[in-house]
């Protein structure tokens, strides 16, 4: 639970989009082994759990393959973006507007 909450945090704290892609994979990866660890935990003798257990371990899968192409696309994207050196802030992006610079300079 805490690589999911911490990572998460960390992410939405980042300003770096190489960095924030790499905090989502560690909360994304706590949400595989918060999976594991529930299938691990279904080890009671009933006709049920043998299907949940699937079911958990099936969404793990998911998960791990939708991660796989998402962060993978996603990181191809930043490496291969060349739109500046250096230039993968999200403040470098721009955006519908500019924000008034600081007359303090």
């Amino acid at each position: 639970m805490a690589t999911i909450i911490f990572s998460a945090f960390a992410a939405f704290a980042q300003c770096d989009l190489k960095r924030m892609v790499a905090y989502s994979s560690i909360n994304h990866l706590g949400y595989c082994l918060l999976g594991i660890f529930a299938a691990l935990k279904l080890t009671d003798n009933g006709a049920q759990w043998p299907i949940e257990k699937a079911a958990a371990m099936n969404g793990v899968l998911l998960q791990m393959f939708n991660h796989g192409l998402s962060a993978s696309a996603l990181f191809c994207l930043l490496v291969l973006w060349k739109s500046g050196p250096g230039v993968r802030g999200l403040n470098d992006f721009g955006g519908l507007r500019k924000w008034p610079q600081s007359s303090a300079a």
